[in-house]
């Protein structure tokens, strides 16, 4: 068969399937009669093998150099890589997931679809930072969040301590300290905070009222990130807020 009909079946393209071949992975002979190339069907079979394996994240030079040399033992091991790092990349997928849906939850009630709630959480980790640097380790895994954390003995403080990281819902491969959270119920809701201010206790205030209001009680850290913000003194900045607790 010819290139056209070998894309149709493949899925692959022609420029695709050339490259295929200009790198080694296939290697079709001629038809006789007007010397184009002819496919055949183990022709496809390669094909689509490689680019199994290409997803994988195998490259193309290591394909071709496998179907030459039948490695077997060194495709086990690039497979092994493989999967290491596809499972990474999957826990890290989860975890972008996971707070994109939680970012909805806080459109919602700033849209007021739906009140302030408490929810059961999973577990999660807190990285606190005590420099850039340390940030830039963590920004690293593109999944984090920045986060500003009150400690539970401070919520009725007037002012609080710097206390800001990176909140993940897995733990990532740092040697930087880290807090474990346990599987909680975090009561949610959002805050208008001008941008030239500070968040302190008297913005603070007004939601554990609210909370209390709403039949619950902090017992534990409270989480604060941006979820908008503004250029200048005269725009706000929206935050959300977690607070660990439980039911009055």
């Amino acid at each position: 068969m010819n290139i056209q009909l070998a894309s149709k079946y493949t899925g692959i393209s022609a420029d695709m399937i050339r490259f295929y071949e200009k790198k080694g992975i296939i290697k079709p002979k001629r038809n006789l009669q007007n010397n184009y190339r002819d496919y055949t069907e183990h022709d496809l079979y390669l094909i689509v093998m490689a680019r199994q394996y290409n997803c994988l994240g195998i490259s193309l030079d290591d394909i071709a150099s496998q179907i030459e040399k039948r490695d077997v033992l060194s495709m086990k091991k690039k497979l092994d890589d493989s999967v290491t790092e596809l499972e990474e990349e999957y826990r890290m997928l989860k975890q972008r997931i996971l707070f994109s849906k939680d970012l909805q939850e806080n459109f919602d009630i700033l849209n007021k679809v739906r009140k302030p709630f408490a929810r059961k959480t999973i577990s999660f980790y807190y990285y606190p930072r005590s420099s850039f640097e340390e940030y830039a380790e963590l920004f690293s895994y593109q999944s984090g969040r920045p986060v500003f954390r009150i400690r539970y003995k401070d919520l009725n403080k007037p002012e609080y301590p710097v206390d800001q990281g990176m909140m993940f819902t897995e733990k990532v491969n740092s040697s930087l300290p880290l807090f474990e959270y346990s599987p909680c119920l975090i009561y949610k809701t959002c805050l208008a905070l001008p941008t030239a201010q500070t968040l302190s206790g008297k913005h603070i205030k007004p939601l554990l009222e609210e909370m209390k209001n709403n039949g619950y009680q902090p017992v534990g850290d409270a989480f604060i990130f941006q979820i908008m913000g503004g250029h200048h003194d005269e725009m706000t900045d929206i935050i959300s807020t977690g607070f660990i607790c439980e039911p009055l």
